[in-house]
C-alpha cells in the first residue's frame, strides 16, 4: 500500500514519474507514445497533461469531480496499456507509435531524417 500526501491528479501523477524514472526498466516510458497513437494529432505535452485534455480539461483538476475524473481516467488507461504490453510487449508500442508519426500530418516534421 502506498501513502501519498492527498489524493489529487497532480500528486499521483508526480508519485508515478518518480518511481518510473527510479525503476531500471521505466515501465511508463512508452505510455506517452501510446496515449498520442489514439488521439488525432501530436503534441509535446506530458502523459499527464494528455490524460488531463482526454478528460477535457484545460488545467490541472480544481474540485473533487474534477480530481475524480482524472484519476479514473488516468486508471483506466494505465491498465490498458498494462495489458497492451503484457500482450504485444513494449516494441509494439513504438513500432505503432512510429506508423502513427508517417501516418499524422502534423505527427512527423519536416526536418525529420
Amino acid at each position: 500500500m502506498v501513502l501519498l500526501p492527498d489524493k489529487n491528479f497532480s500528486t499521483v501523477c508526480a508519485y508515478l514519474i518518480g518511481v518510473n524514472d527510479a525503476h531500471p526498466d521505466r515501465p511508463l516510458k512508452e505510455f506517452r507514445h501510446w496515449l498520442l497513437t489514439n488521439t488525432a494529432e501530436w503534441n509535446n505535452a506530458d502523459w499527464c497533461r494528455n490524460i488531463l485534455e482526454r478528460c477535457g480539461l484545460k488545467h490541472v483538476p480544481v474540485d473533487e469531480e474534477e480530481n475524480t475524473k482524472a484519476l479514473s481516467t488516468l486508471t483506466l488507461l494505465l491498465q490498458e496499456f498494462a495489458e497492451k504490453i503484457k500482450a504485444d510487449g513494449e516494441q509494439s508500442v513504438i513500432d505503432e507509435y512510429e506508423a502513427w508519426l508517417m501516418t499524422n500530418p502534423h505527427g512527423a516534421p519536416d526536418e525529420w531524417p
